[in-house]
């Protein structure tokens, strides 16, 4: 009988210490919901890319070459059929949806030109939503002495960089015919490398 009243007094003690327990505000965890502007905010990385462009549009200016236009003061929304996107987004902003009231692009173009030689540069970025190498990631390798037959392949150059979450395409285009732009190209990417680097260095 005696063991039985410990029993049931030690029982007592342990509910009236989880009581205790449960009425102790520093022990315990509310789950908040987030809200719907947090939900829809710019993730991080968008953040990132956006600044790699604004870079980009107010501090890169190659020698001999006047910027004419860029997309982060003058934007666009680009609408694509879905099935081009492989069902995944009607249009090439962050949601993807044309009825998204302040669409925020993914992807943006600075045009610059060359008055003296004519050449037209064009740098694209584009977003990714995975974290990429810096690395360079494709050279145009149309002006190989196989194709010296087709001198119209020598009227533009690209190559294609990754930077965090940015892509950057950089294109090259000789509106005055044929001409062999490699080292022209190689000269801007250096550039471009040296913005993305003292970028990455800067506090």
């Amino acid at each position: 009988m005696r063991s039985l009243a410990l029993i049931t007094l030690g029982l007592s003690f342990m509910m009236m210490t989880v009581a205790g327990c449960g009425t102790d505000d520093t022990n315990t965890v509310t789950a908040v919901a987030p809200t719907q502007q947090q939900l829809q905010a710019p993730q991080p990385s968008y953040h990132e890319y956006r600044q790699v462009v604004k870079t980009f549009v107010d501090q890169f200016l190659p020698e001999g070459y006047t910027k004419i236009h860029d997309t982060l003061h003058y934007p666009v929304t680009v609408i694509v059929d879905p099935e081009n996107t492989f069902g995944q987004r009607e249009t090439l902003t962050l949601s993807g949806e044309k009825a998204d009231p302040t669409p925020e692009p993914t992807q943006n173009r600075i045009i610059y030109q060359n008055q003296q030689s004519g050449l037209v540069l064009y740098l694209d970025f584009v977003y990714s939503e995975k974290l990429l190498p810096n690395n360079m990631l494709s050279w145009d390798n149309s002006p190989l002495p196989q194709l010296a037959d087709y001198p119209q392949l020598r009227t533009s150059t690209e190559n294609l960089l990754s930077f965090g979450h940015t892509l950057i395409k950089i294109t090259i285009t000789n509106v005055g015919g044929p001409q062999v732009l490699t080292e022209k190209l190689s000269g801007i990417t250096k550039q471009v490398v040296q913005t993305l680097q003292t970028k990455k260095e800067s506090p």
